[in-house]
C-alpha cells in the first residue's frame, strides 16, 4: 500500500456533544481534495459505567414491571427541567469532570479509532484541524465607541481599528465569566451606526472537550501525540466559506480579480442542528448579527425555521437578503424549499453543496450538516488557492499544544549547507587520520628505545636531557667564537693557491702581480692566446677590464688586467668541527 506524505495530509475535525464528524483531505497542486469521512458516535458515560455493570444485575432491572415518576425535590429534578437545552447549563459529571448532555468530555476512543483507520488505509499522521460547535466555545458580542482619536485608518477615510489588548480589557468589563486571554479570537461585525465598534468574541469554555481529550491523550501516549494547528468554531468557518462563494459568485463577470463583496449585499446563513439553530446574518464580507436559538431545532416544521429567521431579520431591520446559505441536520432540501419560497428574489443554495467540488465522496449524501464544519477547518490549512484569506485569523488551540512539524525550506541554501557540512566532515576525517598516523609513528619510536630508558625514571632522564643541551650549547659558543677568529685568517693563501692551480691548468698564461682593491684582487700578466685569458678568467670567476696585443720576436703576446673575487669561506678545520657537532646533536634530538 502506497503512503502519502504526512505534510500533505490535513484531517478537519467537528466535535459536537454527540457525534465526532472528520473528512482527510490532501493538498495537491495547490488545491484541496478530499479523500475520506468519518463518523464516530461519543459514548456517554452511562454507557461507560454500564460496562461495569453485572450481567445478573442487568437482567433483574429489566424483569421489574413496575416504574415510579417523581416530581418535586430530589436529586435528580434539577435533570428533568422543562426545554433544559433552553435554559439549563451542562451538569457536572459526579467525578468533578465536565459532562454534555450525559456524554463523556473526551473523546481519546473516537479520535483514536479515526486515526487508526487512516493508518490502516496509508494516510500517516495527518495535521489535525478541529471545529468545535457551541456546546464548546461561547460567543459574546462587544460594542464600544469609535472615538476618532489618532488612528491612522480613520485619517485615511476608513473604520477605526481596535487592537487586541483594547478588546480583551473590554470583553473583561462586558463578559462576567472567566476565560483564557491567549485562548480568545475576535471576528469584526459590520454596523449601521459609523461611531459604534462591534466585535464577536469567540472563546472556548472552561473545560472543553477537546483540550481535555488532548491532554488525556499526551497522558497516555506521550510524545506520540497527533499534530494540531488550529482549533476553530462554527461562526467564522461558515462565514468564510460563504464569502469564498460570494466572491467567486462576482468574479464571473471579472476575471481578471478577486473582487470585494460590497457592504449594500445581504446574506444570510442558517444552522439547524439537533440542539441549537445558528442564524448569522453577513452585511457584504463581515458578519452583521449572530443569534442561536436554543428553542429551535432542526426537527421543527421548515415554516417555523423560515418564520423565525424572517422575525430575526425585522427585530434587527436587516433589508432584502440576497443569498441564503442553508444546512440542516433533518430535510435539508424540504427547508431549501421552504426558504426559496420564503425568500423569492435571493439564491438558495445549501452550504454543502459549495464544497462538493473538492471531492466525490459522498458530501451530498452525508445526513449530517457538521461534516461542513469539519471541511472548514481542514479548508483552513490546505493551502487551497480558492480559499486564500476568506477566512478569520482565530486559533483557539492553546500554544503550548500546538505541535508543528519541522520542514526543510529546499531552496538553494539546502544543498549548499549540505556541501559544506560534507566538507567539514571530510576535513575532519583527514585531521583526524592524519593525528592518528602522528600518534603510531610516536609511539613506534618509543618502543624502539631500550627498556631501561623506558622504565628510568622521568625526572632522571629530563636532567640527561637537560645535560646534552648545556653542552651543545657550549659548543655551538665555542664553534662561533672559532668562526669569528678563522674566518677570513687564510683568504690571501686561499685564493693564491686557487689562481696558481688555475693557471696551471689553462697553460700559456703567467702572472706577472696581483694587488687587493677592497673586495676583489686586481692581477695582471700576459698570455700566448686571447682564449687562454678567457678560459682563466671562467675558472676563477673573474672580470677582464683590459686587453691589449703585442708581438716580442715574431711572438703574439697579449697583456691583461683581470679583477677576481677573494675566497672567504670557512677553514676547513671549522668545517669538520661543525659537522662532529651535528652528528653529536642528532641522537640528542631523538
Amino acid at each position: 500500500m502506497q503512503k502519502s506524505k504526512s505534510s500533505e495530509l490535513i484531517l478537519g475535525v467537528m466535535v459536537t456533544s454527540k457525534t465526532l464528524h472528520a473528512v482527510l483531505m490532501e493538498n495537491e497542486g495547490g488545491s484541496a481534495r478530499v479523500l475520506r469521512r468519518f463518523t464516530r458516535q461519543r459514548v456517554s458515560r452511562s454507557a461507560q459505567a454500564g460496562l461495569m455493570t453485572s450481567v445478573p444485575e442487568l437482567q433483574e432491572s429489566a424483569n421489574t414491571g413496575d416504574f415510579t415518576i417523581q416530581f418535586g425535590d430530589n436529586a435528580d429534578a434539577a435533570g428533568n427541567l422543562f426545554l433544559k437545552s433552553e435554559f439549563g447549563a451542562a451538569n457536572p459529571a459526579p467525578d468533578g469532570g465536565d459532562e454534555i448532555g450525559g456524554f463523556s468530555s473526551t473523546f481519546v476512543l473516537e479520535l483514536g479509532d479515526i486515526l487508526a483507520e487512516c493508518r490502516d488505509a496509508g494516510y500517516e499522521e495527518p495535521t489535525l484541524a478541529f471545529c468545535a460547535d457551541s456546546s464548546d466555545v461561547t460567543h459574546v458580542e462587544l460594542r464600544s465607541l469609535n472615538d476618532g482619536k489618532g488612528d491612522e485608518a480613520e485619517k485615511k477615510g476608513g473604520p477605526r481599528k481596535i487592537d487586541r489588548g483594547q478588546l480583551l480589557k473590554l470583553l473583561g468589563e462586558q463578559y462576567q465569566g472567566g476565560f483564557d486571554n491567549n485562548r480568545v479570537g475576535f471576528m469584526p461585525m459590520s454596523s449601521l451606526d459609523p461611531k459604534e465598534l462591534r466585535h464577536l468574541a469567540i472563546f472556548p469554555k472552561q473545560r472543553d472537550s477537546v483540550i481535555a481529550t488532548l491532554l488525556a491523550m499526551r497522558e497516555q501516549q506521550g510524545s506520540r501525540v497527533p499534530s494540531v494547528r488550529i482549533m476553530d468554531a462554527e461562526v467564522p468557518l461558515y462565514v468564510g466559506l460563504a464569502r469564498a462563494t460570494l466572491r467567486r459568485a462576482l468574479r464571473r463577470g471579472n476575471e481578471t480579480s478577486m473582487p470585494a463583496v460590497p457592504p449594500e449585499r445581504h446574506s444570510l446563513i442558517v444552522r439547524a442542528g439537533t440542539e441549537d439553530t445558528l442564524v448569522l446574518f453577513v452585511r457584504g464580507e463581515e458578519l452583521f448579527h449572530y443569534e442561536s436559538l436554543r428553542s429551535l431545532t432542526a426537527y421543527e416544521s421548515p415554516e417555523t425555521i423560515c418564520s423565525r429567521v424572517l422575525l430575526q431579520q425585522d427585530e434587527h431591520g436587516i433589508s432584502d437578503v440576497q443569498h441564503v446559505f442553508l444546512l440542516s441536520e433533518e430535510r435539508e432540501e424540504e427547508l431549501v424549499e421552504s426558504f426559496e419560497m420564503f425568500f423569492p428574489d435571493a439564491q438558495v443554495d445549501s452550504l454543502r453543496h459549495v464544497i462538493s467540488e473538492l471531492g466525490d465522496v459522498g458530501l451530498d449524501e452525508a445526513n449530517t450538516s457538521a461534516i461542513v464544519g469539519a471541511v472548514g477547518a481542514g479548508l483552513r490549512l490546505s493551502g487551497d488557492e480558492r480559499y486564500q484569506g476568506v477566512f478569520d485569523e482565530i486559533n483557539l488551540m492553546p500554544r503550548r499544544l500546538i505541535k508543528r512539524r519541522f520542514r526543510i525550506p529546499l531552496t538553494w541554501h539546502v544543498p549548499v549547507m549540505g556541501l559544506l557540512i560534507g566538507l567539514t566532515v571530510l576535513f575532519f576525517f583527514y585531521r583526524y587520520m592524519t593525528i592518528e598516523e602522528h600518534i603510531t609513528t610516536a609511539r613506534e619510536l618509543l618502543l624502539s628505545y631500550p627498556a631501561e630508558i623506558m622504565e628510568a625514571d622521568p625526572r632522571m632522564l629530563q636532567a640527561r636531557i637537560d645535560s646534552f643541551d648545556a653542552v651543545t650549547t657550549s659548543y655551538l659558543n665555542a664553534l662561533n667564537v672559532l668562526d669569528g677568529l678563522l674566518q677570513g685568517s687564510d683568504q690571501w693563501s686561499r685564493t693564491l693557491e686557487k689562481i696558481s692551480r688555475e693557471t696551471s691548468e689553462v697553460g700559456s698564461i703567467w702572472i706577472d702581480s696581483w694587488r687587493p682593491n677592497g673586495e676583489m684582487l686586481e692581477i695582471s700578466g700576459n698570455a700566448t692566446s686571447r682564449d687562454r685569458i678567457v678560459q682563466l678568467a671562467q675558472r676563477i670567476d673573474g672580470t677582464i677590464e683590459a686587453q691589449v696585443f703585442s708581438e716580442i720576436r715574431e711572438w703574439p703576446v697579449f697583456t691583461f688586467r683581470m679583477r677576481v673575487p677573494i675566497v672567504i669561506d670557512l677553514p676547513e678545520a671549522a668545517k669538520y668541527l661543525r659537522e662532529q657537532v651535528r652528528q653529536l646533536d642528532e641522537p640528542t634530538a631523538q
